[in-house]
């Protein structure tokens, strides 16, 4: 066990950097300990070594896309109970408004940024939609997309 386990720890420390978590490696590699004792070798097309080591980093990648940390689109309902009295008056804009209201700020006081850029934030950091979905429909790629944002991000770091 211990060897398999160190034959894929390349594997297991490359994902668990991109996790950027402190318990990411140990979960990881829990999880790939756990995929095979619950490997059915009968259940695979054939028993070669290749295959059997391309499941096994097929289920560390999958391992490190079920511990991704998933987008909440939908915020939890809150109670009446756990607002205070000026939020229930409507003198205090929910935390999500603020939110809102200082990414817009600050993509309004960067004066190096375009539009197609200002865009491309809004859509990828307020509404959430990935690259995919905004080259759809912007009528580009994914790479030009992925591009702008990187350019725009640079832009502000530079900017503040």
């Amino acid at each position: 066990m211990l060897f398999i386990i160190q034959k894929f720890e390349p594997q297991l420390k490359h994902y668990s950097r991109r996790l950027h978590s402190e318990d990411a490696q140990s979960e990881l590699t829990l999880r790939f300990i756990e995929t095979i004792h619950a490997m059915n070798l009968d259940s695979l097309r054939s028993q070669g070594d290749g295959t059997i080591v391309a499941y096994l980093a097929q289920s560390v990648r999958n391992a490190y896309i079920s511990l991704l940390p998933f987008k909440k689109t939908v915020e939890p309902p809150v109670s009446w109970e756990e607002l205070t009295e000026a939020q229930l008056l409507g003198l205090v804009a929910p935390i999500r408004e603020r939110e809102v209201l200082d990414f817009s700020e600050l993509l309004d006081t960067c004066p190096e940024l375009t539009k197609k850029e200002r865009k491309v934030l809004t859509l990828i950091y307020l509404h959430g939609y990935t690259s995919v979905d905004i080259a759809r429909i912007v009528h580009t790629t994914k790479q030009n997309i992925n591009q702008v944002k990187m350019r725009a991000l640079k832009k502000l770091r530079r900017y503040q």
